[in-house]
Parts: C-alpha cells; structure tokens; sequence
C-alpha cells in the first residue's frame, strides 16, 4: 500500500510555493488548488499546474509526467496502483501533453512557457501549514529527510536539497509573519484606545443623512413570502429577481462625532451595503430578503459590536484629514470598503461594489444571499483601485466595460472583461492628470466614453486641512472617446461646457458621430460648499431660475443642480462636437434606465425618476416623487439646431407621500418593441412608514395606478443602484423555481 507523503514543491526562482498532504482539496480566493498525497515511495513529489484558465493536476512519475484537465466532474482521487497513476478520468476529461521531466533537477518542475503556475502567498501557506501533521523538515548529512520516508524518497531528497532549504526558510518567513501580524494587532488596538478616548459622540439622534427613510433597517432573517395588494402580476412576467444596493450602517446613522481636530459626520455614501431582493418565480410566488454585503471591513466590526473605521467624507476638514490618515494607520487604507453603491450580474454572478474603493464582491443568491468574498478577475485587478459604479455590459458580445479611479497615480484605468467573467482582455490607464470622481461611462460596439470633470479627490488638498473633494468650476470639463481596445494615444477628447453629468442614458454611433445622452447640471451634487449649510444650499440648487424679488443670485448655486438632458456629437473623423440640451424640462432628475438590449445602440426610449421640489428642500435630499418616460427625437448631424424636436415627456406620480427609488426596465420575454415591458420600483409610503414594489406598464405608462403593487414586511431605506436579473441568465447560478 502506498505510503503518505508530504511534500513542497517550489519552482526554480522560488516565486510559487506549495505543501500537499493526503489527498486534501483547498479553495481560496476562486483558486482551486488540489493537494494529492498518496503516492509511491518511488514517486517524487507531486506539483500543481494551472492551464487554459482551469485546474489541471499533475504527479510526477520517475521522469514522466501525467495529468488530466479538470471535467465537468472535477479530477477524481489521484492515487498510485504500483507504478501506475490512477485517478478514473471521465470521458469529457482531456488527457494534457505535458513534457517529461528530469528528476534529478530542481529546475524541471518549472512549468512550460504555456503553462502557468500557481501562485501560493504566504498566508495561505501559513494555512495549510495548520492542518499539515508536526513533522521538521530535518536534513541529514546523506540529504535524507523524514518528510519522505523509505529509499527511493531519500534519493529524490538528496537531489533537491534546495527545496528542503526553501522548506526551512519557510518557517523562518512563517515566523517573521506571525511577528508582524502581531505588531500590526497590538498597533491597531493602541491606535484604537486613542481613538475610544479623544471621540466622543455629539447627542443621540441621527445625523441629516440618516432621517426618515435614509435610516438603516434590520436584516430580516430567511427569505419570506409576499403578497400582492393591488392588481395582479402579468401572466408573462419573467422569473427572476430584482435586486437593489444602498446604504445601511449596521451600527444605525449617528456617527456625528466631536475630536480636538473638530466634529466629522457619517455620510450617507459611506453606510454598510445592503441588498434588497424580490424573487419572482414561474408559480406566480414572490418572496423578498435584505441581506448585507459581509466585506472584510463589515466581519472585522460585527466581530468587536462597534464601529471601528473614522468618517472621512463630512465634517471639519482637520477632522476629516485625521480620520483619514487615523484609518490608514489602523487598518493599512484610509477608508471602508462597503460595497453599497450597485449591484450587477455577468457571466451568471452577481457582484456588488462601492466605486472609488475595494473590489466587487459575489453574492449567492440562491444560499441565503451569502457574500462569497472578493473578485478580482484572477489578479488583473487591482484590490485598492476604486471600481465602477456602472459596468456596461455589451448586449452582443458580452463583454463587460469597467473602469476604476484612484486618488494616487493611475488616476483613471480602463479594462474590457470578457464574456466569462473572468479575464481581462485589455487594461490600460487613462492617462488623467487628477483624480476625477468618474461615476459613469458609456460604451458603443467600437468605442468606450469617459468623463473628465472637475469633481475631484485630491489628497494634498486633504493633507493641507482642506476638503478631499470638490468641485471646480473654474477648471475645464472633456469628454474622451477611445476605441474599446484602444491605448492612451487613440483618446480623442473634446472640451465640453463645464458641467457636471452623474449618468448616462444611452450611447450610440450614427455615420462617423458618437452621440452621447446624459443628465447633466450645472455643478456637482456633491460635496457641498464648506461654508454654507448643506440643506439651505441644496435647496437652493434645486429651485427653478426666476426672479426672486431683491435676492441676488449667485449662478453657481441657484438652480445649479436642476437638469435637462443633454446631447453631445463628437465627430471622429474632423474632430468637430456639437452639444445642446434636448429638454425642455426644468427639475431635478436622476436614475436613468433603458431596455437592455439597446446599450450602445439607437434607441427610442428612456425611463428615469424626477424629484418632488418641495418634499426634497424639506430633507435637504433628492425625494423622488415622479417617474418619466422620455421619446428621443430621431434627429441626425444635419438635424442640430435650436429648432430641432426635443424630447417628449410622459409622466406618472407614485402616489400621494410615495417616493421612489431607481427603476430598472424589465423586457417582456418574446416582446417586438423597445418599450414592451415594465418598470419596476421599490416605492416608500411616508404614510405608513412601509415600502412596496410597483410594477407599471410602460406602454401604458400615464395609467393612474401601477398593475402590481406588492407589500414588503418592512421599508427598504432610499439607495443607489441595483438590477433585475432574468431567470435565463440565473441558469447557472440558481434555480429559483
């Protein structure tokens, strides 16, 4: 019977580390490694290989090399008969071609120019290092080991001694870890005494972000059933479930604090992310669960029941700088990742992120929405870039457009990433001069837009006691537009009016035009004026131009946050553009959304919610009162003057005290038009302090009332972003039914 053996296995330049032991299966990170120990004494050690993107499993035998690409059933049990290597391969395995190898050199067991190793860092090796039996790696005079018990192991040994050295310095580094890992935890917790003893909390009510409906919520436990309580759901609506992000302190809202640097304020971009999820299925059943998405950051303060990481967004600008530079010191990054501002799914998963922080982290939505850990897009990614708020997906190809800013160099990086969600075809930075907070993009099938506006993150800014952020009007505004696989030279950019644009609505090519659609104001939401009240400024940025007695206007605030939808055309081949507003309308509108299938195409339509004026100067915050339909005009490049059609507007109000929050456009399965489907909402009643989903026709979009409402068992807090994913695309990661 074989015996076991225990192994490590390096290659030559000592960059990929591995240890084996009985036959065990790890997954860390979506890297699966699989550890075979039972083998012959007169087989050496085993090592691991990872090809075309999935796990392929190898052992070495005398100077022969055989391995089986992983199937639809995973590799079997590897283990030796004699001399022979035997793990039951299925049929739809494929035999790998792999070279043989000498047996006597170290440098063998690097892996061919097409094969690539796997990557092990040291804490995961301290992991399995946990579970390996206590056995020294002791070498003798003659190079034998008892890690390889028995004459042939001995022989292959005293070949390798430089393994058994790595092997020994493996503790060493084991050691010098463990230390600092400790130095880091004794750090972190004197670094939090201090900041126990200098903040102290400023009363108990929450903040302004915090009020009403802004408020967090309790998670509700399991999935539970829900009732529709006006009409009736459409007999062709599809299985699916719609999903919607946003932000949920787990410790409540009332992170008004006061330091000796001055008070700092929970803002509500940097609540916890919560999901709230509906799930449709082909029974007619519909049922609804709120889950938070579990970051590192979240675990790490559920685990010590308190907030640990400093506001950094609102508050006196030396409090702000000192929480900042407080958070660096305790945790290694200056802010907390949250994953509150979307969600969206590729390639049959489903992600949400925070942009400007952390990467984006899977849900399961089919096990109690349980978060499944970061996704990094097998290392392409870097974990402290920021990450978009909007991923376009491209409608025929799949692949999905991403692009991520940072407040230290590269500024802006842009990637394309395939159809399986998994690798990155193109990356490359922007080549920007300062960190512009770029929420949005648009994609075309050749060409990817961005935004270079000054809404900027500048930490120097921050380090000289002013504000992170701001927004400079007196600087310049461009929009770029890039072939999708092209580098920082193929940008054309285009100055553009200063103006501030959060989202896109659609994008498209016509002859050698790109035209863009947007929402665009004349300043940013956000930050507001350090020395100006934020719901006096707020108010005052959202109240329609007119006169006003003997009040002196100032353009930069007054009406500076009401939007119209505006239009760019930027010529590819003269490098002319031509921009103009194609509303009319003169309010405060946001969350646009279309049909799917025509991003970055030609289209006819758009939905997007408009903000109740007066309910909204009340909570110095966008209440959304209103959905609208917009008809784009079918205009062309000789079409552009002040006499051109504009949009045409439909509108339909939630109801009395109901405001809603963004809509997504649901396709009707087999549906011929643009516009044959619904629009689906979460919708706060004021009056009763409760929420419910509304379901509306938009083919028949001016109908007083909506043709589903369903009652939830509790609110869902006003968020950001969300999906609705259809059952098709579900296929692979739930059966809902």
């Amino acid at each position: 019977m074989a015996s076991v053996v225990t192994g490590l296995v390096c290659s030559s330049n000592s960059s990929h580390v591995l240890v084996t032991h009985n036959r065990h299966v790890y997954s860390k990170h979506n890297v699966q490694i699989f550890m075979a120990g039972r083998a012959c004494d007169r087989h050496g050690v085993k090592f691991i290989w990872k090809l075309d993107g999935q796990s392929a499993a190898a052992l070495q035998s005398s100077s022969h090399v055989k391995a089986y690409k992983k199937g639809h059933g995973g590799l079997q049990t590897i283990r030796c008969e004699g001399t022979q290597l035997v793990d039951k391969p299925r049929k739809s395995d494929v035999p790998l071609s792999l070279p043989k190898l000498d047996s006597t050199s170290v440098e063998a067991l690097e892996p061919p120019s097409d094969v690539e190793a796997v990557p092990i860092d040291n804490r995961l090796i301290e992991e399995f290092r946990q579970r390996l039996p206590k056995i020294d790696p002791v070498v003798s005079s003659s190079g034998t080991s008892n890690l390889h018990p028995g004459p042939a192991s001995q022989k292959s040994l005293s070949r390798k001694p430089q393994i058994c050295m790595l092997y020994q310095k493996l503790h060493i580094d084991i050691l010098k870890k463990a230390f600092g890992n400790l130095v880091s935890v004794a750090k972190e917790r004197v670094l939090g005494l201090i900041v126990d003893a200098i903040y102290r909390p400023i009363g108990t009510e929450p903040n302004t972000f915090f009020k009403d409906n802004f408020g967090p919520v309790s998670e509700i436990g399991s999935r539970v059933p829900v009732q529709i309580i006006k009409g009736a759901l459409p007999p062709d609506f599809p299985e699916g479930i719609y999903i919607r992000n946003g932000p949920n302190p787990q410790f409540g809202g009332g992170y008004h604090m006061t330091s000796p640097l001055g008070e700092s304020v929970l803002h509500w971009f940097e609540g916890d992310g919560m999901l709230h999820a509906t799930y449709f299925e082909k029974d007619g059943k519909i049922s609804y669960q709120n889950k938070y998405v579990e970051t590192e950051e979240f675990k790490m303060e559920k685990k010590r029941n308190k907030p640990l990481f400093l506001p950094y967004m609102k508050g006196d600008p030396k409090a702000i700088r000192s929480n900042f530079l407080l958070n660096l010191l305790r945790f290694g990054k200056p802010t907390k990742g949250t994953c509150n501002t979307t969600v969206y799914h590729h390639a049959g998963k489903v992600f949400s992120i925070v942009e400007g922080t952390g990467l984006p982290h899977e849900t399961d939505m089919s096990d109690n929405m349980r978060t499944l850990g970061s996704h990094d897009f097998n290392g392409a990614w870097d974990r402290d870039r920021g990450f978009t708020a909007h991923p376009k997906v491209d409608p025929d190809t799949n692949e999905m457009v991403v692009t991520g800013y940072s407040p230290f160099k590269p500024y802006l990086v842009m990637g394309v990433v395939a159809s399986d969600g998994e690798t990155m075809l193109h990356k490359m930075d922007v080549g920007l001069d300062r960190c512009t907070l770029s929420h949005d993009t648009a994609i075309t099938p050749r060409y990817t837009i961005i935004f270079d506006y000054p809404l900027i993150a500048d930490v120097e800014r921050l380090l000289k006691g002013e504000q992170l952020l701001s927004f400079g009007h007196d600087s310049y505004a461009r929009i770029g537009v890039m072939p999708r696989y092209g580098n920082v030279e193929s940008i054309k950019w285009f100055n553009v009016e200063m103006s501030c644009t959060f989202h896109v609505v659609n994008s498209f090519e016509d002859g050698n035009d790109v035209i863009l659609h947007g929402f665009r104001s004349k300043i940013s939401f956000f930050p507001s004026p350090p020395n100006m009240n934020k719901k006096e400024w707020f108010g005052r940025a959202i109240t329609p131009m007119s006169p006003r007695g003997t009040v002196l206007e100032d353009p930069w605030i007054d009406g500076a946050l009401l939007m119209h939808l505006h239009e760019w055309r930027f010529n590819m081949v003269t490098g002319e553009m031509v921009e103009r507003d194609i509303s009319d309308n003169n309010n405060f509108m946001e969350f646009p959304t279309i049909h799917g299938s025509y991003l970055g195409k030609k289209y006819k339509y758009a939905y997007a919610n408009v903000a109740d004026l007066d309910a909204s100067k009340e909570y110095g915050m966008p209440m959304f009162g209103k959905q609208i339909k917009m008809h784009l005009p079918n205009t062309s490049s000789d079409q552009i003057s002040n006499e051109t059609p504009k949009v045409r507007f439909e509108s339909r109000d939630f109801g009395p005290n109901k405001f809603g929050s963004e809509p997504q456009f649901v396709a009707r399965p087999g549906g011929m038009d643009e516009d044959d489907g619904w629009l689906i909402t979460y919708v706060y009643d004021r009056s009763s302090d409760m929420s419910e989903v509304h379901i509306v026709s938009t083919q028949n979009f001016e109908a007083s009332e909506p043709i589903t409402i369903i009652s939830l068992p509790q609110r869902v807090p006003f968020g950001f972003h969300g999906c609705f994913v259809p059952k098709p695309q579900l296929d692979v990661l739930i059966n809902i039914c």
